[in-house]
């Protein structure tokens, strides 16, 4: 808002005046494309840097975002808002967007198209640089590298481990997400990724358990704020967009009064706008529940989990030597 400290006054007792809730404005499309391209410059010059290769990053570069093309075009055929494709440097890239009723076999469809088409693309340029005298090379690096990568890159991100694609499937489709077996699962993938960077030196990869636990602790959080906001009767059945202006302003109330983040914020009466206003309306809006909808039979499940084994055995199925992850390693 243009003037935070500006406060706003009510009605006398038993006759309050709610303010608007907070609207923050619509970021453009060129402002998302924007931020994408500032953190592609981000990750490609921090590979660069560890690398020394530009050609490799910029191979590099271009498979993570075919992958992330994959679930991008998905979740835009599904109608998710606020979609954007962004670079963590090291670690990959992710597809952001919102929803407000979340399918199962929706997430389904759009985890497996980020992997799927990388590892189809990865056999076809084998088998091409396979079937061609002398093989076929872009510059100083091979096809058959390239194919390597990508079948490397999208296998990986299949395997059962949050919060890989293939991870994010058994914990959406396969377990109840928000049950023990669900948290236990979260936690040995954790402790999992701990012990692969201590064991293989690449101790970038602790920043994997470090987002997990994160995530995971942001999780528990809401889900506490809800079940405090439910028992005291709120509705949190609805979108933002619906929310009523009193239910705002009272649900802020208690996000202030429990998250430290928050500390030193007037909860109100009187309402006024704060400097944080924007994150603690985004606090509202993820407080707010979303419909799961377990749209997924068993037939489909069974469907799923045959597609998920061949594309992993894929290498195998198709005869490649299984030596590419030694020769991955040796680029």
């Amino acid at each position: 808002m243009e003037n935070y400290s500006q406060i706003i006054e009510t009605e006398p007792a038993n006759n309050v005046v709610y303010p608007p809730k907070y609207l923050a404005e619509q970021g453009s499309i060129t402002a998302t494309i924007y931020r994408s391209l500032l953190s592609i410059f981000f990750f490609l010059g921090v590979g660069y840097f560890f690398f020394q290769r530009i050609d490799i990053i910029l191979i590099l570069t271009a498979i993570i975002l075919f992958h992330e093309a994959g679930h991008y075009f998905a979740m835009r055929y599904y109608h998710y808002a606020d979609l954007g494709i962004f670079f963590i440097p090291i670690l990959g890239a992710f597809v952001s967007g919102s929803k407000r009723e979340v399918s199962q076999k929706q997430n389904a469809v759009i985890l497996m198209a980020g992997p799927l088409p990388g590892i189809i693309l990865g056999l076809i340029l084998y088998f091409i640089d396979k079937n061609m005298d002398g093989g076929w090379y872009w510059g100083d690096i091979s096809v058959y590298y390239v194919s390597i990568l990508l079948l490397f890159l999208n296998l990986f991100n299949l395997l059962p481990v949050y919060p890989l694609d293939g991870g994010q499937l058994l914990n959406r489709v396969f377990l109840d997400e928000e049950g023990l077996w669900s948290n236990i699962f979260v936690w040995l993938s954790a402790i999992g990724f701990a012990v692969l960077a201590f064991i293989s030196g690449l101790y970038i990869l602790l920043l994997l358990p470090l987002m997990i636990v994160f995530r995971h602790v942001g999780t528990n959080r809401h889900l506490a704020l809800e079940k405090e906001l439910l028992e005291e009767g709120f509705d949190l059945d609805t979108s933002y967009e619906d929310l009523s202006d009193e239910k705002y302003w009272t649900i802020r109330a208690v996000i202030v009064r429990n998250l430290p983040t928050f500390a030193g914020v007037e909860a109100g009466p009187p309402y006024q706008y704060d400097v944080k206003e924007e994150k603690i309306a985004q606090e509202v809006e993820d407080v707010l529940q979303r419909n799961l909808l377990l749209d997924i039979s068993m037939f489909e499940k069974v469907a799923l989990a045959i597609i998920w084994i061949l594309a992993l055995c894929s290498p195998i199925i198709f005869n490649i030597d299984l030596n590419f992850l030694k020769n991955f390693l040796q680029f």
